[in-house]
């Protein structure tokens, strides 16, 4: 019997562990019960128009001034940002299974499926715009249209609230989103469906297939503690922090910083090369103690139970990572610096049996929405 076709829209092109780890996870477990799953390698033209080095919106003296100066900023880094996109997608394409690149519904291949998210699919600051393919609006000629963990995060206002958005989400034949607001909204928009809120693709796949994917990889030889931030508000107090820690626990400093890898074993940073999302994920696996800003950093951290810290940035930063953390209860993990040493020991028995309750819904929502 032929296995049935998936095909996933997604970000899978960004340059971000985060965007290229989930879409791992989530065609790696469909392809693990038994699908035929593929990423549709996709990447929407207005993303490439919003980050355009060149991209000038309206012409004033003011604004002409502005673009000069930043793009002249941007000029000098463009070597530093051309080398990590090449790192990034020469993995993608090592190890993601992909079609052949696709611009429009007429060079989609038939799928008898097709994904559209995880990540944030539906913001339109993004993507220029209500993008056709992340809303639904395209020929799918008889695929089942499913949303698995579709987001808008912080561009509610512009995607959502002020536009009829949510009613062209209508054409899903099943709908899943990661936010209890979006949920919430969706379901206001859309009565005749019901809206399931599910889990981030790292984690409804589980450790089992972040262990395969680095089997043998081992990144450094004496205990450390990982440092990874999104946003570099406390870094000041984040080192500071991790530099009394480290000393009480006898070891070095790593840390991911513009997807390389910097290890501090005195009282300096060695850069020691780019860090592509197989050894991201097992900095984590063998770090004595993890210290991070961000969701996936919080994610993977509890996935191969290792001690961590998450810091305060802000309530929109935190959000995910706080969520995540009451459902699992380590409330205790979430900390605002400078403070106290946080407790070392955690019930990781607890927890983990906690995670394989949390993944059941969001298994069962695709289990239901393939049937």
């Amino acid at each position: 019997m032929t296995s049935k076709r998936i095909g996933i829209f997604t970000f899978h092109r960004a340059t971000n562990y985060g965007a290229v780890l989930q879409a791992y996870g989530l065609v790696s477990y469909l392809i693990s019960q038994g699908y035929d799953a593929k990423i549709i390698d996709y990447k929407p033209r207005g993303m490439a128009k919003t980050f355009s080095f060149f991209h000038l919106q309206s012409f004033s003296p003011k604004r002409i001034m502005v673009f000069l100066y930043v793009n002249f900023i941007r000029l000098l880094e463009l070597p530093k940002k051309t080398k990590r996109r090449n790192m990034f997608w020469k993995y993608i394409h090592y190890t993601l299974p992909m079609t052949s690149k696709v611009d429009d519904d007429t060079e989609l291949p038939e799928f008898d499926f097709i994904f559209v998210g995880s990540d944030q699919v539906w913001s339109t600051c993004f993507t220029g715009g209500a993008d056709k393919f992340y809303y639904g609006q395209f020929n799918r000629r008889g695929a089942k249209l499913i949303s698995y963990a579709g987001s808008a995060a912080e561009d509610m206002e512009g995607s959502f609230y002020s536009t009829n958005n949510a009613k062209l989400l209508d054409t899903f034949d099943a709908i899943s989103v990661r936010e209890d607001e979006l949920k919430l909204f969706l379901q206001s928009q859309l009565i005749n469906k019901e809206i399931v809120k599910v889990l981030d693709p790292t984690l409804l796949a589980g450790v089992e297939y972040y262990e395969e994917l680095i089997a043998g990889v081992h990144p450094y030889d004496k205990p450390y503690i990982l440092i990874y931030q999104v946003i570099r508000k406390q870094d000041a107090e984040i080192q500071e922090y991790t530099k009394q820690k480290a000393i009480r626990l006898g070891c070095s400093i790593i840390e991911i910083k513009e997807s390389k890898m910097f290890i501090r074993d005195g009282n300096g940073f060695k850069d020691y090369g780019m860090v592509d999302p197989t050894m991201f994920v097992a900095l984590f696996k063998h770090a004595m103690h993890v210290i991070t800003t961000s969701f996936h950093g919080t994610a993977f951290s509890l996935m191969f139970n290792r001690p961590f810290d998450v810091v305060s940035i802000s309530p929109e930063v935190d959000s995910r990572a706080k969520d995540l953390l009451y459902h699992t209860g380590l409330n205790d993990r979430l900390i605002a610096l400078p403070c106290e040493e946080t407790p070392i020991d955690i019930d990781w028995q607890t927890v983990n049996q906690k995670f394989e309750e949390l993944r059941k819904p969001s298994r069962e929502f695709i289990s239901e929405a393939l049937s």
